[in-house]
Order: C-alpha cells, then structure tokens, then sequence
C-alpha cells in the first residue's frame, strides 16, 4: 500500500483553498474538488480542522457542543457510524443542521438539492429529508422530523410532507 505522504495531503488543502476561493475550503469541497478524500485527512490529522491548521490555513470555527451533540448513531436510517457528517440546513451565524450518516447525507443532496447548483436547494433537501424519513420511520408527523432533523422550518416540513401526500394521492 502506497501511503500519500503528509505534504501531499497538505498541499492539496492549499490548492483547493486557490480553488474555491473559500478559507479554508471544507471537508465535502475535498471531496468533491478535491484531489484526495476528506476522510483519509480525518484518519491521517485527527480531524479535518487539524489538517487545515497542519496546512497553514485557519480552521473554520467549529460548532459549539451547546449548539448540537453528535448522536451515536444517524438519525434518519439509525446504522451505528464511527463518524457522522454535519449537515447544515443554514450557514453563518444561524449555524442549523443534524449528523446524519454519508449516505443519509448524500441522499438528502440528490436531485439538484445542493446549493451550488440550485437556488431552492433547500426546498429540495427537505423534501429529500421528508421523503427518506417516511421511508425509514413509516411517519410523516411535521414535530418529530422539526425536532430530530433540526430542520429550519416548520413551512418547509409542511410543504414537503403536502408534496408527498398528493404525490400519493396521484397514485390512489
């Protein structure tokens, strides 16, 4: 097994940060842009903020423990995953989201629900979110998929969940 040295790892954090623009670029920017994945800098630095910090670059701030506890296991499919993703449902200051699972995480992204790609992303993502939580949980009550996915709003949950049931209606 050929083991990417350190430096390598390193640099590719600085090229992407000339890349995107963004300092310092992001754990899934790695993963999508970049010339290596996030998760070898996980394994390799400890973290994907020590990586940053390694590469010369300031760390994003990371979120407060206040704000959101990393569950043992994901939220919407339940499997037990050493390491759960945060998925942002607002950025900034509004610092909104849940840990879900890579899979769950990319699921919730299918279809155009990126916010590079799509100015309603949102409105995609949550109904991604709603439709996968159906799936798994069998339900589609608006104050358990508010409180487990600490989703943005009460309107977007709704407009999804109406998405769904006329999408079934269609179908009955």
């Amino acid at each position: 097994m050929n083991r990417i040295p350190d430096e390598d790892l390193l640099e590719a954090i600085r090229e992407l940060n000339k890349k995107t623009r963004k300092t310092p670029p992001t754990r899934d920017q790695m993963d999508e842009f970049g010339e290596y994945y996030g998760r070898s800098y996980t394994l390799r630095f400890g973290s994907w903020n020590e990586a940053v910090s390694a590469a010369g670059l300031e760390p994003r701030e990371p979120i407060d423990s206040d704000f959101l506890d990393e569950p043992e296991s994901c939220p919407l499919c339940k499997r037990n995953e050493p390491e759960l993703d945060f998925h942002h449902w607002r950025y900034g200051d509004e610092k909104q989201g849940c840990y879900l699972c890579r899979n769950c995480h990319d699921s919730i992204h299918e279809d155009e629900a990126q916010p590079s790609v799509n100015s309603d992303w949102l409105i995609k993502a949550v109904e991604n979110l709603v439709n996968d939580h159906l799936e798994y949980h069998g339900d589609l009550d608006t104050h358990e998929i508010l409180s487990r996915y600490n989703v943005t709003s009460p309107n977007l949950v709704e407009y999804a969940i109406q998405q769904i049931e006329s999408e079934d209606d269609q179908y009955d």
